[in-house]
């Protein structure tokens, strides 16, 4: 798991209320976190590599197999137009002790949330945002890969 927090350091009292003291300087803070976007930034570029070689290899397998190519989509875009690999949106939900008892009841749960087909940018329909479990039950509607 990971813990992200945001902080806002605000100084009370004392004669200067321009001047805090701090344990760490501006410059260090400033380090650490640029380490931690250059870890992340690292992150999602071995990620990016591993997804075209798997992807080569699928399509390598396909054509020599014959099989008809199929739709599979490795990343797609947020609510906040970011791209993200698809597994992400996707998790088992535990739903004991709230009402939904039998697969039958998870289905009839999903069938009240709205299909909203997102037409994209310009009418267009080749972008098609996924939401967040967050945001996709918080707006009770969404597109088919959402449901």
């Amino acid at each position: 798991s990971v813990l992200h927090i945001i902080l806002d350091v605000v100084a009370l009292g004392g004669d200067d209320e321009d001047t805090l003291e701090t344990p760490f300087d501006d410059e260090a803070v400033r380090r650490e976190m640029n380490r931690c976007r250059s870890a992340k930034a690292q992150a999602a570029r071995r990620f990016f590599l591993y997804a075209k070689q798997w992807w080569t290899d699928y399509a390598h397998r396909l054509s020599a197999d014959n099989t008809p190519p199929r739709s599979v989509q490795l990343f797609a875009r947020d609510e906040a137009n970011e791209l993200r690999c698809a597994c992400s949106f996707i998790w088992p939900l535990r739903a004991t002790g709230r009402g939904l008892d039998s697969p039958r009841h998870c289905a009839r749960f999903v069938s009240l949330l709205a299909l909203e087909k997102d037409p994209g940018v310009g009418g267009s329909g080749d972008s098609q945002p996924w939401q967040t479990p967050l945001a996709f039950m918080a707006r009770r509607a969404g597109d088919v890969c959402d449901h």
